[in-house]
């Protein structure tokens, strides 16, 4: 079973621990800078989705910038996709099978790709 709340990645092993779960669950990233107003807004964002009924079977980790900027530059490099602030990547399998960035992050958008990634079509299971 997945944890609903938001765990923050602070060494690689944490990194390799969580994609190595992603074959089990999804496992959402979330990408988050301190010193950005967009950032800001996303992570209130991830917030909301995981206050209201956040889809269950996952895990929720968070990577913050500015305190680990060499985590964050592993994800793109093992996941092949380029670093953004503030960005979201929900890993299946090892893989990257949904990221989104800025604007995109939306409490609506990334409901629906965890969705996806958990092979429901319901808000939460």
């Amino acid at each position: 079973m997945g944890d609903s709340s938001l765990v923050e990645i602070e060494s690689l092993e944490e990194l390799h621990s969580a994609l190595s779960q992603s074959s089990s669950l999804p496992v959402l990233i979330f990408k988050h800078s301190t010193t950005c107003g967009i950032s800001a807004r996303a992570d209130r964002q991830i917030k909301q989705l995981l206050e209201n009924d956040p889809p269950k079977n996952a895990l929720y980790r968070l990577i913050v910038i500015q305190h680990a900027r060499s985590i964050s530059n592993a994800v793109a490099a093992d996941l092949g996709v380029e670093h953004e602030s503030p960005q979201v990547i929900i890993v299946r399998d090892g893989k990257a099978i949904w990221n989104a960035s800025h604007d995109a992050i939306t409490e609506t958008n990334v409901r629906k790709a965890m969705s996806l990634a958990l092979g429901t079509s319901g808000a939460s299971e």
